[in-house]
């Protein structure tokens, strides 16, 4: 089964998922993923990363993926629970903005899945200076840009 489902770019009425890619034997190829909404199919797709569509606001969802290959269906992963934000937290204009992940606040995240199922063509790495005082470039204010690891574990 696919591992490390998780929720990304939540929205009223929808929702960006990405997994890490099914272990399978060595003989053997994932050709697909199957996206489960409540336990009922809504989706395929060849890659680790799907937007679920049509879903109510304020809504709490359970979301779980299965693996395919020639052998057959997977069991489905963990299913994780996400709930869509209200109708009057979208936010539109008319110019570009710059989304952001701070990865030393958040869980661990998986910068290729997110691209993978996002589309993001490139990412900007930005560093932080330490409160320690001096200009002491570190990722998320800590540790040292020499020590590519951030806070969270996770690596650049």
């Amino acid at each position: 089964a696919p591992t490390g489902l998780a929720a990304f770019g939540v929205q009223a009425a929808s929702v960006s998922l990405s997994w890490s890619e099914a272990t399978v034997p060595s003989n053997c190829t994932v050709t697909s993923y199957i996206v489960y909404r409540d336990g009922t199919e809504i989706g395929t797709t060849t890659g680790t990363g799907f937007t679920a569509t049509g879903l109510t606001a304020e809504t709490a969802y359970a979301f779980a993926v299965a693996a395919v290959d020639p052998a057959g269906t997977s069991a489905a992963s963990a299913a994780i629970s996400v709930t869509t934000s209200s109708a009057d937290d979208v936010v539109t204009s008319s110019g570009g903005f710059a989304p952001y992940i701070d990865m030393s606040l958040t869980a661990s995240q998986n910068l290729l899945a997110i691209q993978r199922a996002s589309g993001i063509k490139t990412f900007t790495l930005a560093f932080i200076l330490s409160s320690g005082g001096g200009c002491n470039a570190a990722w998320g204010g800590i540790g040292s840009i020499d020590n590519d690891t951030t806070a969270n574990g996770t690596s650049m």
